[in-house]
């Protein structure tokens, strides 16, 4: 088990497995499953967010999940 965690990035019950539970969803959906994926998840934490009374740790978990598709398109770019 993983002892440092992030309630945003690293869920305490998110690391207690071998795989991190990201990981084992892109896998099992691939890349453009697991962008869509990553835009459903922002799309739930923006809603959430506001009926939550504003909460500031909802948008972080939405900024993730936009940082994370920014990496997968980021990932399919050719490098010149």
């Amino acid at each position: 088990m993983i002892d440092d965690f992030d309630s945003v990035l690293k869920p305490k019950h998110y690391c207690e497995d071998k795989i991190q539970s990201l990981d084992y969803i892109k896998q099992q959906l691939g890349k453009q499953g697991y962008m869509a994926y990553c835009v459903g998840n922002m799309h739930k934490y923006l809603h959430r967010h506001e009926k939550k009374g504003e909460n500031i740790e909802d948008l972080k978990k939405l900024i993730f999940y936009a940082n994370a598709k920014i990496k997968e398109l980021e990932s399919l770019w050719v490098k010149i």
